[in-house]
C-alpha cells in the first residue's frame, strides 16, 4: 500500500514526511558514529550511500519547504537574510562551480595546489598518485546529489498524485500498474551500467 495507516490515529501517513526523514537521518547518524568509532572499514560503501542520501535529503527538504509549503514569508527569508532569487542564483552558481572544478581538466589542481601543504596526502599503497588525488576524490563524491534531491522534490507532488490514482484503481488494474512501476524502478538504475560499463 502507498499510504500506511497510523496505529494510533488511523490516519494515512504520506511517504517522505518529516518524521520519516528525521528518523532516517537519525539512524544514518548512528551508523556514521559506529563507522568512525569502530573503524568499520567493511561498511565503507554503505556509509558513502548514507552520506549521499543525507545530502540528497538536504536538497529535497529545502526545496520542498519552499515549493510545496509555499512559505515565502518575511520571517522565513529573514532567517537567510537573502531573497529567493539570490538563493536560486547561488544554487546555480554552486552547480556551475562544481562542474568547472571537478569536470574541467586542470582546474581542480590550479585551485587547490596552493593548499597542498595541508590537503596533500601520499598514500603508501599508491605512491604514484598525485598528492591531491585523495582530496579530489573525497571532495567530489557528493557534488551533484543535492541537485537530484531538488529535482525529485519538484516532481514529488506529481508522483504522489499518480500513486493516489493508482491506489484508487480496481484490483486488476492496480496489480498490473504496480508491476509496471516495479519493473521500471528496478530497470532504470541499471541502464547507465549498460550504456557506460565500468572498466
Amino acid at each position: 500500500m502507498y499510504h500506511d495507516k497510523s496505529p494510533f490515529s488511523g490516519k494515512s501517513i504520506l511517504h517522505l514526511n518529516r518524521h520519516q526523514t528525521e528518523e532516517w537521518k537519525g539512524w544514518m547518524q548512528v551508523l556514521f558514529l559506529m563507522y568512525h568509532y569502530f573503524a568499520a572499514k567493511e561498511i565503507y560503501n554503505a556509509i558513502q550511500v548514507f552520506i549521499a542520501a543525507y545530502v540528497w535529503m538536504t536538497g529535497f527538504r529545502n526545496f520542498s519547504y519552499y515549493y510545496v509549503g509555499k512559505d515565502f514569508s518575511l520571517a522565513r527569508f529573514a532567517q537567510y537574510k537573502e531573497k529567493g532569487s539570490v538563493i536560486a542564483l547561488k544554487h546555480i552558481a554552486c552547480f556551475l562551480v562544481a562542474i568547472l572544478v571537478w569536470e574541467v581538466p586542470g582546474v581542480f589542481e590550479v585551485l587547490w595546489n596552493p593548499f597542498i601543504f595541508s590537503l596533500g596526502y601520499t598514500d603508501p599503497a599508491k605512491p604514484n598518485f598525485p598528492r591531491l588525488h585523495e582530496w579530489h576524490f573525497r571532495s567530489g563524491l557528493e557534488r551533484y546529489i543535492w541537485i537530484i534531491g531538488m529535482i525529485y522534490a519538484y516532481y514529488h507532488p506529481t508522483v504522489e498524485q499518480w500513486m493516489e490514482k493508482l491506489e484508487e484503481t480496481e484490483v486488476k488494474g492496480k496489480v498490473s500498474n504496480q508491476m509496471a512501476v516495479r519493473i521500471i524502478a528496478l530497470t532504470v538504475p541499471y541502464t547507465p551500467l549498460d550504456l557506460y560499463p565500468v572498466s
